[in-house]
């Protein structure tokens, strides 16, 4: 799962595990660790399953581990996390198309935005503006303000 990224590896019954997964959580939307507890082996399925406890909401998902590989192996294995999380916004504009400032503002907000913090994702929507405005109307300076007027001015 692309949302989904494993921290730390741990050794249980000469597998590997992970001790917790970072993604977004099913329940409550945003970007959170949930530690995996309880790990119950699948013989048929030559499987994993495991509880998560999402250390913001306290919910449950589920944790499955497939591919598994022994401790002899390198440490790693294909984690799902179960309700699958929420979709994640990507990045829509590549890096080389806007100034860094720009860039790096409108970056912030998308992030801000796929963590569930919706104050600040306003707030980086702001700076990312200002950002456009600074670049495109050196001028006016980064006030919205003064570069509205312009825009908007009746001749």
């Amino acid at each position: 799962m692309d949302s989904t990224e494993v921290r730390r590896w741990i050794v249980w019954n000469n597998y590997w595990l992970p001790a917790c997964v970072d993604t977004v959580c099913p329940y409550c939307n945003h970007v959170t660790t949930l530690a995996a507890e309880e790990p119950v082996l699948s013989a048929s399925t030559e499987s994993i399953i495991m509880v998560g406890r999402c250390v913001r909401c306290g919910q449950n998902p589920k944790i499955w581990v497939t591919q598994l590989r022994m401790n002899n192996q390198a440490e790693g294995g294909s984690v799902l996390v179960f309700p699958s999380p929420p979709a994640r916004r990507e990045i829509a504009i590549s890096e080389d198309v806007l100034p860094a400032r720009i860039f790096n503002a409108y970056k912030e907000a998308v992030n801000c935005f796929n963590g569930g913090h919706w104050r600040a994702t306003v707030t980086e929507c702001g700076r990312a503006l200002e950002a456009v405005t600074k670049d495109k109307f050196p001028k006016q300076g980064h006030n919205l303000g003064n570069v509205s007027d312009v825009l908007f001015e009746v001749k």
